[in-house]
Order: C-alpha cells, then structure tokens, then sequence
C-alpha cells in the first residue's frame, strides 16, 4: 500500500466508506484497501459535533465525520479536499494534506505517475475539482516533509 509511505493508519469514517462504495468497482477497491491494515473503519462517536458541523458549518456529513473523528482519533493529520474541512481542521491544530499533495508525493519517490495527469483522470472519472494554482502548490511542496 502506497499511502503507507506517509501514515501508519488511515482512518474512513462510515459516511466516507458509504459515499465510496456507490459503485461497485470501487466497492472492491475499498475492500481491497481495508484488508491492507492501513485503511481502518472508524465509527464516530460525537454525533453532537457531526450535527453541529453538519449545520452550522454546511459540511457535509462525511467531513463532518472525518473532522470529528481526527479528534476523537487524536489524528495529526486530516486528509481531505474540501477547502472549508480544510480550515476547520487546521483551526483545530491538524497538519492538512489533500489528494493533489498525497500523489505529487507519490511521484517525487517514484511510486505515482505524473500528478497533473492523474489530477486530470479523477477531474475526467470522479468530477474532481482542484485549480491549477492549488495543484501547482501541492506539486512545489512534495519535498517538504509532513511533520
């Protein structure tokens, strides 16, 4: 598993599991991610802050999850690319790293492709959305270590 390069454990809250295995390919996919020991199902327990996140903050539930659960996991970091999960965690004091750093990563230590293309097939297959400035910001910075 190439994401253990970075972390020990990746933790998937439910809406997030649920949310990806809409389909059944990926359905195999997430599978296959959980039986590597890195992936791990994580049921939160705050329900009143997924509420609360859900609501106030116009999240939707599966980053209300993944935020709550950062802290109930005590996680340092919050992978995600929604840009206001993104703030809320790094309010929270959590290192914040999205899809677009993880790959540019992958590919300065030879385990990725290029991540422009790679950014431009889930833009194409998933409807991803990233700008350029972002992407060319997470490609300049895949040197600098995570802590």
């Amino acid at each position: 598993m190439k994401l253990s390069q970075f972390f020990t454990f990746i933790y998937i809250p439910r809406e997030v599991e649920t949310e990806a295995s809409r389909k059944k390919r990926r359905r195999r996919k997430l599978a296959k991610l959980f039986r590597s020991g890195v992936f791990r199902k994580c049921v939160v327990s705050d329900s009143t802050g997924i509420e609360s996140l859900t609501r106030d903050k116009r999240l939707d539930r599966g980053e209300a999850e993944a935020l709550v659960q950062t802290q109930e996991q005590r996680a340092l970091f919050f992978i995600g690319d929604e840009p206001l999960a993104r703030e809320i965690a790094a309010n929270m004091g959590r290192r914040v790293i999205g899809t677009a750093a993880i790959l540019a990563r992958l590919n300065l230590i030879g385990l990725a492709g290029d991540p422009r293309l790679l950014i431009n097939e889930l833009r194409k297959a998933e409807n991803f959305y990233i700008t350029e400035e972002v992407l060319g910001q997470a490609i300049e910075s895949a040197s600098t270590p995570l802590l």
